[in-house]
């Protein structure tokens, strides 16, 4: 068994400036946990499976991505979950919308059970840091993130399939839009 995620993940510019803002993070406050992945928005939770099913979940994904257009997302400041998690936003658009909904439909008829459902609306974000943030130093770090200003927009043009390997999480399969 291994763990898997699914999501939207970052070209490369914008995957090495969030890899800055999480070593800035990891040296200041010692947060780890959001440098094992790279810059993505997240649409399926980690979630487990053999590896020997990983070729169904690749052609599940395949087909769902060739019924899909490409589109754009905006990046847009800073935000923060709960002095948890500290976030690049995410505009969220019509498209961006829909995909997530149906993504989580048509994953969730397929693959019963895999993920709970998530109730909760849809708030779609670029983690710099989670979970393991020091409480007494959250205010810091949301006042070194809060004066940048940061904007950009960015492709969405293919799913991804995360694993999890001994300390990071790799992109094992991409599933290209409109293909």
């Amino acid at each position: 068994m291994g763990y898997y995620f699914i999501g939207l993940v970052a070209p490369a510019a914008i995957d090495q400036q969030f890899r800055e803002w999480k070593k800035w993070m990891l040296d200041g406050f010692g947060c780890k946990v959001a440098m094992k992945s790279p810059a993505h928005i997240t649409l399926i939770p980690p979630f487990q499976m053999k590896e020997s099913e990983e070729g169904g979940m690749r052609t599940f994904m395949d087909r769902f991505a060739e019924t899909q257009f490409p589109f754009d997302i905006r990046l847009d400041g800073f935000g923060s979950f709960d002095k948890r998690v500290i976030f690049v936003k995410v505009d969220q658009n019509q498209f961006l919308g829909r995909l997530y909904d149906r993504f989580q439909h048509d994953f969730l008829l397929a693959y019963p059970g895999q993920v709970k459902p998530d109730k909760r609306p849809f708030h779609p974000h670029m983690t710099i840091a989670t979970r393991d943030i020091p409480r007494q130093s959250f205010g810091e770090a949301m006042e070194h993130f809060t004066p940048i200003s940061f904007s950009a927009v960015i492709p969405a043009s293919e799913l991804s399939l995360l694993y999890l390997r001994p300390g990071r999480w790799d992109v094992v399969h991409r599933a290209v839009f409109g293909a």
